[in-house]
């Protein structure tokens, strides 16, 4: 992960994903993002952390965060 990134982020995606091979873990990552996050037009109101928000605060993104 990038440094300076959450650290929730990584988490999440560790939790979600899980063990496996890849093609099952970036199919319940899709899983996850399909069953709890929305697509909006709207780009985010200029968060210092879209993606951090965009995950745990405000479940609705564009095209960038999915």
């Amino acid at each position: 992960m990038p440094p300076g990134l959450d650290p929730r982020i990584a988490a999440l995606a560790a939790e979600v994903a899980g063990d496996g091979r890849p093609i099952e873990q970036v199919a319940r990552l899709v899983d996850y993002l399909r069953a709890r996050q929305t697509y909006t037009r709207r780009p985010s109101r200029g968060e210092d952390t879209p993606l951090s928000t965009f995950l745990f605060d405000e479940p609705a993104g564009h095209c960038e965060y999915f």
